[in-house]
């Protein structure tokens, strides 16, 4: 195959959160900037932990990557900790600050040092480098204290101590802050045992999480998922992180036994691990430097929801309208005797989940429930395991879906029975079964009665749970088996349109575009003049050009929904998504594409694309550098992601 030109997958992403990163100039409420810095923070070791590793086992080009993500990292970093200084100037003004332990008054110190002995000290455990002493274990994404521990008649050694993960960074003093770790670092001699430390700093090191699930290892998967969280505690170091204080000799010693070389180090000028900001913004009460209060519509219906979807499909648009729709579907369904059964994939789910309270309760009234849980849901595994126990206590059939293809679609299907016969209902969705997420994610739910669309799920199900092979389907497409080639067709059409000189127009919404074969597909088709409009929120490898623009939105809200939109020769075909146009997404999971097939549920979805393009508030246009362009507010100002109009 011929190659074509194409954006650095890992750039785009860093380039992505730079994005992120500039919504802390907005004019935006104090804490909301603080929040959106943290986000950066996290982002790029998620960017680490799951993209960096990949490179080192590339042949060709990897190395050369690895250098400009250095680069670039280590710019973005040092812009990081620029905003943040401004921040907490900005805080302090407001009577919010982070105050040196130095600075304090007697009083409070010895309020400190008492509160350091009773709440903190007991959880200390520092560990010195002898001659003959083993490296201990550097846990990942851990905040550690080094030092050099000096005792009578021994040469100086290397000491070293985790900050306790278990307790929070900030230590709350008369609505102000005090670092955990700089109050361990004032304490030293107490923990010492009254030796003398010197050359005290603080570093972080992080490590790949991208631990694969073999094939092979499919007999006892909960066991191996397990194995594979112990994993990525030792998994191979990618970045170090070392406060500005750090000597060159303890950077060396680290340097040596993590197996790291000069480019993956990185100085802190400030705290290290900025996402502390998060419990800041969390905890601090007020409302006034936060965005206003959002609350989301609920939709209103009398009785069940089982008699509106007979007469027609609900379209929910998070989180503008509530979730709580969807766990009302769930909770009536699992409260009527008239259901016998459900059937749902779980991907990610909060912690204290009324899904799983609602799953749990149907299987104690004797209903049939099966649920699909997928136990690789990066970084949720450990919380999934548990969901998935306790389901199978209650009495759910729990089933853990393919070891080489994770189930990433979003659908619940409930099995009712009326008059003597079987109704199906279900529920489709662009994003997880998380009523948290879904206050802050956009994304697009379908109720439905659709016989076509039931039928092909409880296929789809089946197929699922008895780990037959997947089969085409009439109404929905299913990767890896056909939704890359329906795409694909639809696209392809769209092209001969225009080539016959009549109108064509494609609108895609999603996360990333980095397939190779989808962006061939989009190139083809904009050189034969159609107008193709791609709103990215992240990952973007399309090189714009003639016909095509590219917007990332980002803003209050996370942008989540994938929508697919055709022009289709004047009757729109608009079609929801759980997948990105990424492989992993159409060669590596199931997923699922499906229509909407109502009126006025196309037309909302068609002039919210069309909102989406025209937002001059939270969007940046993709240049042909790879570089983005804010868009500036015109006249008009259009807010894609404002209320009105944002309802279906």
């Amino acid at each position: 195959m011929k190659s074509i030109p194409l954006f650095s997958q890992e750039l785009s992403w860093l380039r992505f959160n730079e994005r992120v990163l500039n919504q802390c100039a907005k004019p935006l409420p104090l804490l909301e900037k603080c929040n959106f810095l943290a986000i950066s923070a996290s982002n790029l070791d998620e960017f680490f932990r799951l993209k960096v590793g990949r490179l080192y086992e590339e042949k060709e080009g990897g190395r050369e990557t690895l250098r400009q993500i250095a680069a670039f990292v280590k710019e973005q970093v040092g812009r990081q900790y620029d905003v943040y200084q401004k921040l907490m100037k900005e805080l302090a003004e407001r009577q919010i600050a982070i105050i040196s332990y130095e600075k304090l008054p007697q009083k409070e110190k010895r309020y400190l040092t008492e509160y350091f002995t009773q709440q903190i000290y007991p959880l200390l455990t520092p560990i010195t480098l002898g001659p003959s002493d083993p490296f201990p274990l550097i846990a990942g994404q851990n905040l550690y204290l080094g030092a050099m521990l000096h005792t009578e008649g021994e040469p100086p050694y290397f000491m070293t101590m985790q900050i306790p993960p278990v307790l929070g960074r900030l230590v709350e003093l008369h609505g102000n802050y005090v670092f955990l770790e700089e109050m361990i670092r004032r304490h030293l001699p107490q923990i010492l045992d009254g030796q003398t430390a010197t050359d005290v700093f603080f570093y972080r090191v992080t490590r790949r999480a991208d631990v694969p699930i073999l094939p092979e290892l499919e007999t006892d998967l909960p066991f191996e998922v397990e194995k594979c969280l112990r994993t990525r505690k030792i998994a191979a170091p990618l970045r170090l992180e070392l406060s500005q204080e750090c000597p060159m000799r303890a950077q060396l010693l680290l340097q040596e036994q993590l197996g790291l070389d000069e480019t993956e180090i990185y100085r802190i000028e400030g705290p290290l691990d900025l996402t502390f900001l998060s419990a800041l913004y969390a905890a601090y009460p007020q409302p006034q430097l936060k965005y206003p209060p959002f609350r989301p519509e609920k939709y209103e219906t009398e009785g069940l929801l089982f008699d509106t979807l007979r007469r027609e499909d609900i379209l929910l648009h998070h989180p503008y309208q509530s979730f709580d729709t969807v766990i009302q579907f769930l909770r009536q369904a699992a409260a009527d005797p008239k259901v016998l059964a459900i059937k749902q994939t779980l991907y990610r789910v909060s912690h204290a989940s009324p899904i799983i309270d609602a799953l749990v309760y149907a299987a104690g009234c004797g209903k049939q429930v099966t649920v699909l849980l997928e136990l690789k849901a990066r970084f949720d595994e450990e919380n999934n395991l548990n969901c998935a126990r306790r389901l199978e206590k209650a009495g759910a059939h729990v089933i853990y879906g393919r070891v080489e293809l994770k189930t990433h679609c979003k659908m619940l299907l409930v099995v009712r029975e009326e008059a003597g016969k079987l109704q199906q209902y279900a529920h489709l969705s662009t994003g997880n079964y998380n009523e948290k997420t879904a206050k802050g994610y956009t994304d697009i739910g379908l109720l439905t009665a659709d016989r076509r669309i039931c039928g092909d799920l409880s296929v789809l199900f089946n197929c699922l749970s008895a780990h037959l092979p997947l089969s085409r389907r009439s109404s929905i497409h299913i990767s890896p088996l056909d939704l890359r080639e329906k795409l694909e067709r639809m696209i392809a059409q769209e092209t001969a349109f225009a080539k016959q000189g009549k109108p064509a127009r494609i609108m895609m919404k999603m996360n990333a575009l980095c397939d190779e074969k989808m962006v061939g597909a989009l190139y083809r088709a904009a050189a034969a003049g159609v107008k193709v409009t791609l709103i990215v929120r992240g990952i973007c490898t399309l090189v714009p050009r003639e016909h095509v623009e590219v917007v990332s939105i980002v803003g209050r809200f996370l942008e989540h929904s994938r929508i697919y939109a055709f022009h289709a020769g004047g009757t729109p075909q608009v079609y929801l998504s759980s997948a990105d146009l990424m492989p992993r997404n159409l060669d590596r999971r199931i997923e699922l594409l499906f229509p909407v097939r109502q009126e006025n549920h196309i037309e909302y979805l068609l002039a919210l694309l069309e909102r989406y393009a025209a937002d001059n508030v939270n969007s940046y246009v993709l240049q042909k550098d790879g570089s983005y362009r804010q868009r500036q507010s015109g006249k008009k100002v259009i807010d894609a992601q404002a209320l009105k109009g944002m309802i279906p």
